[in-house]
């Protein structure tokens, strides 16, 4: 018959904090990359920082958008002024073309 090993064949359980990581061995990983709370907060002032910059060029982009924005609005308002003007005196002179039209017919 064939070689056969009693260990291969055999259901082993391992415990499921041996095979991820007990969540006591995890906290404690992380806590002891800094060998100082001076370190530890240090470094979070650092984080806390560069999160501050962020915001503050997502503000400063924000901002800029916003003011392109109503640039952009006030172009538009304008023409649409403009044109709505235009209209309005292209009206009134057909108008009065064709008040002096009837005007030279009926005389």
């Amino acid at each position: 018959m064939g070689n056969t090993n009693p260990l291969l064949n055999q259901n082993i359980s391992i415990p499921f904090c041996l095979v991820h990581g007990s969540s006591v061995s995890l906290v404690s990983t992380a806590s002891s990359l800094y060998s100082t709370p001076e370190e530890k907060q240090s470094h979070e002032i650092r984080k806390l920082r560069r999160e501050l910059q962020d915001a503050q060029e997502k503000v400063h982009t924000l901002t800029n958008q916003l003011s392109t924005n109503v640039c952009l609005h006030i172009c538009i308002n304008n023409f649409l002024k403009m044109c709505s003007s235009f209209c309005l005196m292209s009206v009134h002179w057909r108008y009065s073309q064709k008040k002096d039209y009837v005007l030279v017919l009926l005389s």
